[in-house]
């Protein structure tokens, strides 16, 4: 019966409309980017189909309320990305302070894709999710890149230059 898949992919629709509405720009500018991932990582965990780990590598700094936003946003993109497709086990999130770049990764060791075929496709397929990625690193001085295999699971990499307040 198809029943049983329904239910779990309302199930998951109904898990990813939660946490996007959860944490909003208020978080952000309360408790910055690393605690809300941690706090989007644990609610993951609490659905209890995937596990999460946070690799915090560097000092961390403070980029900005409108640039962690931005980050955390397409974090959550990328993890619902994971979440709806991959079929993964794990999802992993990076955050690496280097003094000049800070840089953020989420992983996942599931099924993969071919991202050239995706991003092909047309703007009303799958696809425009990888492509609103990119544009958005792009509004913070930065890139995206996606890299992916068949049955290798998912790599999302954006990297930002830090901006240095006076």
């Amino acid at each position: 019966s198809v029943e049983p898949v329904r239910e779990v992919i309302r199930t998951i629709i109904t898990d990813v409309r939660s946490m996007a509405k959860t944490l909003d720009h208020n978080a952000v500018q309360r408790f910055g980017l690393l605690p809300c991932l941690t706090l989007e990582l644990e609610r993951i965990e609490r659905m209890g189909r995937v596990k999460t780990q946070l690799i915090t590598l560097g000092e961390p700094y403070e980029l900005g309320n409108d640039a962690e936003i931005v980050l955390l946003r397409m974090a959550q993109e990328s993890l619902n990305n994971a979440l709806k497709h991959a079929r993964a086990r794990l999802l992993t999130v990076s955050v690496d302070y280097q003094p000049d770049t800070f840089g953020l990764t989420i992983a996942d060791d599931g099924q993969g894709f071919a991202p050239t075929e995706v991003v092909s496709r047309d703007v009303r397929q799958a696809g425009a999710g990888l492509t609103n990625l990119s544009r958005r690193a792009g509004l913070l001085g930065g890139t995206c890149t996606v890299q992916s295999k068949s049955g290798k699971g998912t790599r999302v990499h954006i990297s930002v230059p830090r901006q240095h307040t006076v």
